[in-house]
């Protein structure tokens, strides 16, 4: 088959979370055999280019994309990523949209919900995000497809963890330093506890004051900076096999690859309880966002516990997808 990867420019210059979904799917895709190209506007849309044409993200912008492929004819599918931090507030922001669609400040989200009630085929990655298709008024086909893992993080090496990160006895953040991200918490609440807080990952765009704020208040602090390291590298695995727990601290997430990351390292993960979208990803121990008595209890409820759970592998996503591909061809 030939597929078109569509998204918003902005993805291709912030290596998070989406990228990475795109990138690994696609290269599934390609060791199956098919042709994937991440389109670009300005090659157009032409009838029989494409088999199908894979929309990442339900952003405003998409939504005249979305209908050039759909009246050429091009069965589309929509991975619409959306915010599900917090349930009720999604739901909330939308039935107001709804009501007041009428208003120019609506108009964005107008269009995304035009662009999920529109595509062919929703993909929800986990349960909550399926469910905020009724409050979209999707009522076409929804399928369930979740984010993979690249099997590298079965093989961490603890010991080869901890040289890289200088420490014996650490926790670990992975991700981008944004505000959304919440480091700074973490280091503004770590006094106290008893090992090291690794922090992997680099400043993107825009973030060099944030990023700068936190190594200033990680001072005199048990916090380490490791910088950036490349995706589904055995370095990152290692860091992983050898920290007590991931931890997460961010105000709102879709589906973090980096907690795939942390159950196939067998590593136990801590979160804010709002980020628990899927029954099948719940964490070893979450708290109260912002509660510092809650992130303590929750760190010491993860001693010494190393669970295994199922992953899902990106080859195994691929082969869910071209399932639904197929299907639409027919």
């Amino acid at each position: 088959m030939r597929l078109a990867f569509i998204s918003h420019n902005r993805c291709g210059l912030n290596p998070g979370g989406l990228q990475r979904q795109i990138r690994s799917t696609k290269e599934a895709l390609e060791r199956m055999g098919h042709d994937v190209v991440l389109w670009n506007p300005w090659d157009g849309v032409e009838r029989g280019a494409y088999d199908v044409a894979h929309f990442f993200s339900a952003d405003h912008t998409l939504l005249p994309v979305h209908e050039a492929f759909s009246e050429h004819g091009i069965p589309t599918v929509l991975s619409p990523v959306l915010g599900t931090g917090t349930l009720g507030s999604v739901g909330q922001r939308v039935r107001r949209s709804l009501a007041l669609s009428r208003f120019p400040l609506y108009q964005d989200l107008s269009r995304v919900i035009a662009l999920v009630q529109e595509a062919d085929v929703a993909v929800a990655l986990h349960e909550t995000e399926q469910a905020l298709f009724e409050l979209y008024g999707r009522s076409k086909a929804v399928v369930r497809v979740p984010n993979g893992v690249a099997d590298v993080f079965r093989h961490g090496r603890p010991e080869n963890g901890r040289l890289l990160a200088g420490t014996d006895d650490y926790y670990l953040h992975v991700g981008q330093f944004w505000p959304n991200k919440g480091q700074r918490w973490l280091i503004d609440n770590w006094d106290g506890v008893a090992a090291d807080l690794v922090l992997v990952g680099q400043a993107p765009v825009g973030q060099a004051a944030y990023y700068g704020g936190c190594q200033a208040a990680a001072e005199g602090r048990r916090v380490r900076f490791l910088g950036g390291f490349p995706p589904d590298s055995m370095d990152l695995a290692d860091l992983y096999a050898g920290a007590r727990a991931l931890v997460l601290n961010s105000q709102s997430e879709v589906a973090p690859i980096v907690i795939n990351e942390a159950f196939a390292a067998k590593t136990p993960v801590v979160m804010p309880e709002h980020l628990v979208s899927d029954r099948d990803r719940s964490p070893d121990a979450t708290f109260t966002y912002g509660n510092r008595e809650s992130f303590r209890k929750a760190l010491a409820n993860v001693v010494g516990t190393r669970t295994e759970r199922p992953c899902t592998t990106w080859s195994d996503v691929a082969g869910m997808l071209v399932e639904h591909y197929e299907a639409m061809k027919r």
